[in-house]
């Protein structure tokens, strides 16, 4: 991979961070306590996460930067003042394979399931279209299973100044809150995409 194009999946992995806390705070009305009751912070040793509260864990490949605990509450910081809602359990990404996030939404009753919410997700990337990324149709929605639980998934495809890039999106309900499993990555590299969702194990 040339320098440029790391650059710009550098680029577009910060993105995707932002834009995850921009698009829950475009969907999330409430703005009580950002953590559920029952939540409890995954695990993350090395390259490897595990949480019991989401049910599921994972080793990613060595190609990957797994942000530690401290790093990720660093962020979270940042963020704060823009949502209170959103806590971001795992974040992981390579130069070359992508990026993949763990984020937990504490929607309180503003949710009542997963279609509503990936339906809203969906409105408010397509009404950037253009902006910064260029999407390729409407995106799809379906259902997958993960870790022996059952997820909705958006997936979107678009070009990042010219450059190719896909988005998948899973969402599933603990009580109150929305879990948010999400992977960008090259789809002319669908097989890092696979590797890394070959990891998910039950925990």
């Amino acid at each position: 991979m040339n320098k440029k194009r790391k650059i710009y999946i550098l680029a577009f992995i910060l993105l995707v961070v932002i834009g995850s806390a921009f698009l829950a705070g475009k969907f999330v009305t409430s703005k009580g306590n950002k953590e559920p009751k029952s939540y409890e912070a995954g695990i993350i040793e090395g390259n490897h996460y595990k949480s019991k509260w989401i049910g599921l864990q994972l080793e990613v490949p060595q190609e990957f930067h797994m942000y530690t605990r401290e790093e990720l509450d660093q962020r979270m910081k940042e963020a704060e003042e823009e949502e209170k809602n959103l806590i971001m359990d795992m974040c992981a990404s390579s130069n070359d394979m992508g990026s993949i996030t763990i984020n937990v939404e504490n929607c309180g009753k503003s949710v009542s399931n997963t279609e509503e919410y990936l339906q809203s997700k969906r409105k408010e990337m397509l009404e950037n279209n253009g902006e910064v990324m260029k999407f390729k149709g409407d995106g799809t929605i379906s259902n997958e299973t993960i870790a022996g639980q059952k997820y909705n998934r958006l997936k979107m495809e678009y070009t990042l100044d010219d450059l190719e890039f896909c988005t998948e999106i899973y969402v599933r309900m603990i009580e109150d809150s929305v879990v948010v499993i999400q992977i960008d990555y090259d789809p002319a590299k669908k097989s890092d995409r696979d590797l890394l969702f070959q990891s998910f194990q039950e925990f």
